[in-house]
């Protein structure tokens, strides 16, 4: 048996990705530490593990975080200059995309309680706590269930 990697790009999960340097940034910051593995570990477990589960994907590019809209293929720049702006149950991140330059992404929390009060050692972690929180809203609204023409193309992919 052959195996091959098909990756063209690495990938922790199935919506984390790195581009650019974020791997070497990445690495640099792990073996910062005493115990680079555990800093990885630890890494996956607070970045990586909460998004794997969507269909949008957050990039780290060494310098940036983006967040890919999975169903308008719109790319947001995550910005950390502002804080947030809470509005009852709704957050506003602050984000810029090439289509609408500065805007602010909303967040609906549903509840004035579970709007999360971020708190980040770096812009880059305060940026991936953001971009965490914007995935996440754009999950919520992915279409749940597939046609019957995509469970077919998927099961042919599996299978074939």
């Amino acid at each position: 048996m052959r195996v091959e990697n098909v990756q063209s790009g690495q990938n922790f999960g199935m919506a984390f990705k790195l581009k650019g340097d974020g791997a070497k940034k990445l690495a640099e910051k792990f073996h910062s530490y005493s115990d680079p593995s555990i800093a990885e570990e630890s890494f996956v477990k607070k970045f990586v593990k909460p998004v794997e589960k969507f269909k949008s994907e957050v990039i780290y590019d060494g310098k940036d975080v983006f967040v890919k809209d999975h169903e308008t293929s719109d790319i947001y720049k995550v910005m950390d200059e502002v804080k947030p702006v809470v509005d009852g149950s709704s957050a506003y991140y602050s984000v810029r995309n090439k289509v609408n330059n500065d805007l602010l992404f909303r967040v609906e929390y549903f509840d004035a309680e579970k709007v999360p009060e971020i708190h980040a050692e770096n812009a880059v972690e305060k940026k991936l706590k953001y971009a965490m929180e914007i995935i996440k809203e754009m999950g919520r609204k992915e279409k749940k269930y597939e046609t019957k023409e995509e469970t077919a193309g998927r099961l042919a992919k599996l299978y074939s």
